[in-house]
């Protein structure tokens, strides 16, 4: 049976006591105080037993949407999902093959325009249609994990690299790096990278959060210079040493971290992020880079917020149970 269950928690995100209004002009700031609150509720979750069902899935890796379909990546099932603006089930495609349009390697990223659905893997890069019909693949010469439409090209981020940002024509043939990231080593962990994460707008605009502090820059076309940038104080450390397997003799370490999104809602870019209280941290910016307040959220079961819907809500799934695909609103109102 599929499960459509309408949940009637609404939680409460707990606000800032005053929300800062920072508008970046070069080097200097000005602040206003604006009171606000924050309503943030789990409208559906979708879920089935069945695997033949429109609903079943193993493990949702990413979500991606324009203004007519949303797609939904399962890497364990190696395929992708297809819904309309209501959810409705439109078709499934892909399996693991070697054949035109099936995949030898799991998925790391999606992304689509209003014409296109781009799925990456390991090393290459797979075009479909827009009701997912294979058109294409490209053989990378790196292993990149996340992908951006970028001008006439490809702008990846890849991990364990010195450069963190890719740029690439069409065939994916690298044009420029940049990026240099620091190698960071904490307690056992052998030494990383400290990857960014990124984000491409809508307008081209590329965004950027150190990985280490709160640094958010956006960066002039690409180039490797720097347009404007943001830092404020958080509390979120996001890189530590954890134990692979505690108490078992031969322990791994690695370095692991909360994850954080960047999604685009109308005019607004959100910066959404874990903080080491247990809730979600959401920064709310304009198209031309101004902050236009900041607030902590409690969101439950660690749900994972993962693309904008047509209609403007977030869809996602949770860190435990990513078997689930959620449905939130996200309602900002004047305190009461």
């Amino acid at each position: 049976m599929d499960k459509e269950t309408r949940s009637k928690r609404s939680i409460f995100l707990a606000a800032v006591a005053g929300f800062a209004l920072v508008v970046i002009s070069g080097t200097s700031c000005s602040k206003t105080l604006i009171d606000r609150q924050v309503d943030f509720l789990i409208e559906r979750e979708y879920s089935s037993d069945d695997n033949s069902s429109p609903f079943f899935y193993s493990s949702i890796l990413a979500v991606c949407a324009n203004s007519r379909y949303i797609y939904v990546a399962d890497w364990k099932e190696s395929h992708i999902t297809i819904y309309d603006g209501e959810m409705s089930f439109v078709r499934r495609f892909g399996k693991r093959g070697q054949g035109p349009g099936e995949f030898s390697q799991i998925f790391a990223d999606i992304k689509c325009d209003e014409d296109h659905i781009y799925i990456l893997t390991i090393n290459r890069l797979y075009v479909f249609s827009d009701k997912g019909e294979y058109q294409d693949d490209i053989v990378l010469g790196f292993i990149p994990r996340r992908v951006f439409l970028y001008e006439d090209g490809w702008l990846f981020r890849v991990n364990d690299n010195r450069e963190a940002i890719f740029l690439t024509n069409t065939q994916g043939q690298i044009q420029n790096k940049f990026y240099v990231v620091p190698l960071i080593a904490y307690g056992n962990c052998p030494p990383s990278y400290a990857t960014p994460e990124i984000f491409v707008s809508q307008k081209g605009a590329v965004y950027t959060m150190d990985a280490l502090s709160y640094w958010i820059r956006c960066w002039g076309n690409a180039d490797g210079s720097v347009q404007s940038e943001m830092k404020r104080k958080t509390d979120f450390d996001p890189k530590r040493c954890q134990e692979l397997n505690p108490g078992k003799s031969g322990n791994q370490y690695r370095i692991t971290g909360g994850y954080s999104w960047f999604l685009e809602r109308g005019d607004q870019l959100l910066y959404i992020f874990p903080t080491s209280g247990g809730e979600l941290g959401v920064d709310s910016y304009t198209n031309d880079n101004r902050l236009l307040l900041n607030w902590s959220a409690r969101y439950p079961g660690e749900f994972y917020p993962l693309a904008v819907m047509p209609d403007g809500r977030i869809i996602g799934s949770y860190r435990e149970r990513n078997h689930i695909l959620a449905v939130s609103s996200l309602k900002l109102q004047p305190r009461s």
